[in-house]
């Protein structure tokens, strides 16, 4: 009774939860410094979204609805809304990159939803256990992965590589 009185019901419950995992996501992101390079930055936004669902895996499946927390998830309009503004913390990290003329001149959200379905999709299989040690997944599959997301959004191979030389470095 304790958690209805203080929640309401169990999908105000599962809510909080969720808006706990991305205010953690959100902590994360506000640990990464800025420097002149937008590209290896993106890499330090990589590394704290890996931290971060490495950090709460259980927590990680519930946000992003591959796992119900008492029969509940997140569905239709309320999900779009919930943490956007990690996701828009990624939308501004490639919006620096198209700025300083790194990446093509696409819109920030579709450069955003792009990113975010990598890392995102990286993420629930490392967690499942897929990638063993998970550091050789990073380095084998996520680092790769990104600097050739990277390339494709329209980064020079060598400009990439000298930027992607930070990205997981203590991963």
């Amino acid at each position: 009774m304790t958690l209805y009185a203080q929640f309401g019901s169990m999908p105000d419950l599962v809510q909080a939860v969720v808006d706990e995992g991305f205010a953690r996501l959100g902590e994360e992101f506000e640990r990464v410094p800025r420097t002149d390079d937008p590209v290896a930055d993106l890499g330090g936004i990589f590394a704290a979204y890996v931290a971060n669902a490495r950090a709460n895996p259980d927590l990680y499946v519930v946000m992003f609805g591959s796992a119900s927390l008492g029969g509940y998830r997140g569905t239709g309009d309320n999900i779009l809304h919930t943490g956007r503004y990690t996701f828009d913390v990624i939308a501004e990290g490639l919006k620096r990159a198209v700025d300083a003329g790194r990446l093509d001149e696409l819109h920030p959200t579709a450069l955003a939803a792009q990113v975010w379905a990598a890392l995102h999709g990286y993420m629930v299989l490392e967690l499942a256990g897929y990638f063993r040690p998970p550091d050789a997944g990073v380095r084998n599959v996520l680092r790769p992965m990104m600097r050739n997301l990277i390339i494709g959004l329209g980064d020079s191979r060598e400009a990439a590589l000298q930027s992607a030389n930070s990205w997981f470095a203590d991963t």
